[in-house]
């Protein structure tokens, strides 16, 4: 027993070392980013919005009425081109109309087809059984 206590005071023990180490790590790793940043290249945040600095961007901000914001946001372009893909997207479908009206009528005759094919066989099943009742009738009799 009290070697139990002891194994899991030490387990306790190195946990609380990982732990520490793995901060210092964490603390010590963005300060080693930053000194690898290139110099010319901007964060995210001082990207121009728009077209707008970050700058213009608070001006127009305060500019705006009380209450209100102005639009700065990076995805109107987004949607101009989701936009205009979807009006690519909704042409190429009604081209594409005719030669689907074709395929529905090509598979609804081909089902048609399937269905007249599985009548005759069993119009022909029918047939080969009639006859084998009537050759199975009649050969007890000649017997």
């Amino acid at each position: 027993m009290r070697l139990r206590a002891v194994e899991i005071e030490a387990h306790t023990f190195k946990r609380q070392i990982r732990v520490t180490e793995r901060d210092q790590a964490l603390a010590i790793k963005p300060s080693q980013e930053d000194s690898r940043r290139e110099p010319g290249r901007h964060r995210k945040a001082d990207r121009p919005i728009n077209g707008k600095s970050p700058a213009e961007n608070a001006q127009a901000e305060k500019a705006a009425e009380p209450g209100r914001k102005v639009q700065t946001t990076i995805f109107s372009d987004r949607t101009a081109r989701h936009e205009e893909k979807l009006k690519e997207i909704r042409a190429e479908e009604a081209a594409n109309a005719k030669k689907r009206a074709e395929n529905v009528a090509a598979y609804e005759r081909k089902v048609a087809e399937a269905k007249e094919h599985q009548k005759q066989i069993e119009a022909k099943k029918a047939e080969k059984e009639e006859k084998r009742r009537s050759k199975q009738a009649s050969q007890p009799a000649q017997q």
